[in-house]
């Protein structure tokens, strides 16, 4: 963890194999880096991103680049995020300023082509652009009106949940009350039926 100064203008900043070094060519310069195939044949590119941010946070931000993960099977891969950062400024309700930024960003992978001798340099690399545009947000405090609105809201929200439930439950219990006095109609009528007796009149005989 820690803290990296750089200037407000396009750039990059990157982990890579090998040693890096800076070639002069008359009035530009080139950062480059000087690789060993033996010890390329160990580096490994799978990196966790914890925190990224530019600038101070203000109240609600969202941080794309955190606790990011990406595990390389692959040696020789390189791992490019390209990150818009946008200019923003955060007005609290007291009146204090926070002058920051915020950025989305693009993650581009590139592997290592089996049988092809040339391969990306291995390496995260973060290459960020500043937007021309820039973003402005004020605090609003809440009046009191529409605290109780809202409170009000919440509060007919509960009854009604509470109705819903109640005429449920009434629905439920006049259901299974009416299942059992069906049962004992049935229990109450079967000894009857079960126990009936049929007289039988005695026919006279001729003689």
């Amino acid at each position: 963890a820690g803290y990296l100064q750089v200037p407000r203008r396009k750039g990059n900043v990157h982990v890579a194999a090998g040693t890096s070094m800076t070639q002069h060519h008359g009035t530009h310069e080139h950062h480059v880096h000087q690789l060993n195939m033996e010890e390329l044949s160990t580096f490994n590119t799978s990196h966790t991103i914890h925190d990224v941010s530019f600038g101070k946070r203000y109240p609600g931000q969202v941080v794309p680049l955190f606790n990011v993960q990406n595990i390389e099977l692959e040696s020789l891969a390189q791992y490019t995020y390209y990150i818009n950062v946008v200019s923003t400024t955060y007005e609290r309700v007291s009146g204090s300023v926070t002058t920051t930024s915020q950025y989305s960003y693009t993650l581009h992978r590139r592997g290592h082509e089996h049988g092809s001798f040339s391969f990306p340099l291995p390496g995260v690399f973060f290459k960020y652009d500043i937007d021309a545009l820039s973003v402005q947000i004020t605090e609003v405090p809440r009046e009191w009106g529409e605290f109780l609105v809202r409170l009000c809201g919440i509060i007919g929200g509960f009854w009604a949940v509470v109705g819903v439930c109640v005429r449920v439950g009434d629905a439920l219990v006049a259901l299974v009350g009416g299942t059992r006095e069906r049962r004992n109609m049935l229990v109450s009528v079967s000894p009857s039926v079960g126990s009936r007796r049929v007289a039988r009149t005695p026919v006279p005989d001729d003689d």
